[in-house]
């Protein structure tokens, strides 16, 4: 996988990657900056305003400096201003290229001690502020303790953008915890080197590092070396690797067969969604099993799918027979969408595991009510031998792992569970976490708050459940499947908007998506 978020030893063996030479050292800075001097240059919105260039005399600092020569160079109103005595030592680098860049622009060049007040003069509406100044591998612990004198003062100030260079000045690179005492830049946008940072993966980043942008140079080729990656970021690279393309001569067959269980009284609609995003996603045959009282929604919303009902009119009860299951040659379950929370519902899922137990080549997905059921007895996942993916919302992971303080013991808590248990776990938010048995973790880049709606969870199923039936791999299957799930949110909202997007809307676009994923070829 070509995007990485690295854990702190990571970094440290990723920076020293980059420092292996002086020559390559800054040849990759010299990229980076030009990489983040064409991003500007595509801003149609920034191309007048005023560039302030806030540098530290440290490795951090040469990126602004070399950033501010190619603005200067372009002819951009721009100013550079250099935080003294934040470093003990001036780095050396710095020091060098500071050199040189002040025979050419002396006049554009302000230098400030740590407790110095930094003056602006434009119209706040006109400035855009840089933050060049603590780095990936600043340890705040080394560095004068009046920086954060310089930090506050840069929040104070008004302007029409803040951008940061590869992290926000100041903010924790490996901590994922909330943590009140962060005193870091509060960017606008964040420009982030290679792959984005671990700590911008969490809902309390969003302060600091705004809308954060990943810039890549071709110079450092991680992939060759031998790095313990942990934490993946999913990208179009690694989709690229694992689509199917469909093959001309082919039928239904081929496709797999999906089994969907779930509904009640009310919640019809849940599995419909599950069912209409299962077939949309690709899969060859899609069987709905619901109570009595789902029949004829279903049968007359999703005329494609085959439909069987359980003996209860408004909940699933008993009727779920072994023989139903092997003799329609299913290739992937899907539990859980709409099926209530009662008495009924918890016997019958005691039922269905004490069969399923019986039956191990067929990969189970478990969503929604199914989820809280299993949470109250986690014993019932110890009963069958299953290829297993639960896919909860932060209030379902609840039932799986109980409360936890904060996200690096959420983290560390969801990894616990997969590994124990053997079981995939998709946790549904922003940049949707897939944790695995093997402990690795997978973030996902697609998908926005317009998903946070009612269904959405619902049709990630059905689209899970379609990969499963597809044979891809589980884990394939995982990262492809939420993938698609977002990138069907995103091509909605590019034309429409985050407030209209309802779940309907995600499987109408799956074939927009599917059709985006074949022009990355």
């Amino acid at each position: 996988m070509n995007i990485i978020s690295y854990n702190k030893k990571n970094i440290v063996q990723y920076k020293n990657i980059i420092l292996k030479n002086k020559k390559s050292y800054i040849d990759f800075i010299k990229n980076i900056s030009l990489q983040c001097f064409k991003w500007i240059k595509k801003q149609k919105k920034i191309q007048k305003k005023s560039f302030y260039i806030i540098c530290s005399e440290s490795d951090q600092g040469v990126y602004g400096l070399y950033l501010s020569k190619l603005l200067l160079c372009n002819n951009y109103n721009t100013k550079i201003i250099i935080i003294k005595k934040i470093f003990k030592k001036i780095n050396q680098n710095f020091n060098t290229l500071y050199k040189k860049l002040y025979k050419l622009y002396s006049k554009y060049i302000t230098s400030l001690n740590i407790n110095n007040k930094i003056i602006i003069n434009n119209n706040s509406n006109d400035i855009i502020i840089i933050d060049s100044i603590l780095g990936i591998d600043t340890k705040i612990k080394n560095i004068n303790k009046n920086y954060f004198l310089t930090i506050k003062q840069l929040n104070n100030i008004n302007c029409y953008k803040k951008i940061s260079l590869d992290i926000p000045s100041g903010f924790p690179i490996y901590k994922i915890e909330k943590n009140k005492k962060i005193i870091a830049i509060k960017s606008d946008i964040t420009l982030t080197f290679e792959f984005p940072k671990l700590s911008f993966l969490f809902p309390y980043s969003e302060v600091y590092t705004g809308k954060w942008i990943i810039v890549k140079t071709k110079l450092t080729k991680l992939n060759k070396y031998k790095i313990k990656k942990i934490y993946y970021f999913i990208d179009k690279n690694y989709i690229k690797k694992i689509y199917k393309y469909r093959k001309i001569f082919t039928h239904k067959g081929l496709y797999g067969s999906s089994l969907i269980i779930g509904g009640s009284y009310g919640m019809i609609g849940a599995i419909l969604l599950t069912a209409k995003a299962n077939l949309k996603t690709g899969n060859g045959k899609s069987i709905v099993y619901c109570p009595k009282c789902g029949y004829n929604i279903i049968q007359n919303s999703i005329p494609e799918a085959i439909v069987k009902v359980d003996n209860n009119f408004k909940y699933l009860e008993s009727n779920l027979t072994k023989k139903f299951i092997i003799d329609n040659k299913i290739n992937s379950i899907a539990i859980g969408p709409g099926l209530g929370y009662n008495k009924k519902t918890i016997n019958f899922m005691n039922i269905f595991f004490d069969l399923i137990q019986k039956i191990v080549n067929i990969p189970l997905i478990i969503d929604a009510d199914a989820i809280k059921i299993i949470g109250k007895n986690l014993n019932l996942l110890n009963k069958i031998r299953n290829e297993i993916i639960i896919t909860p919302h932060p209030k379902e992971l609840k039932y799986l792992i109980g409360a936890w303080k904060n996200e690096k013991q959420k983290i560390k808590l969801l990894q616990k569970i997969s590994h124990e248990k053997n079981i995939y776990i998709i946790l549904k938010g922003m940049y949707t976490i897939i944790s695995c048995p093997n402990k690795k973790l997978f973030f996902n880049s697609t998908g926005n708050s317009g998903m946070s709606t009612a269904g959405s969870g619902d049709v990630l199923t059905g689209i899970i459940s379609s990969l499963v039936s597809q044979n891809y791999s589980i884990k394939n299957s995982c990262i492809l499947g939420v993938y698609l799930h977002g990138l069907s949110g995103d091509l909605y909202v590019k034309k429409y908007s985050k407030e209209s997007l309802i779940a309907t809307d995600l499987i109408k676009y799956i074939s927009y998506a599917y059709k985006k994923i074949r022009s990355y070829y």
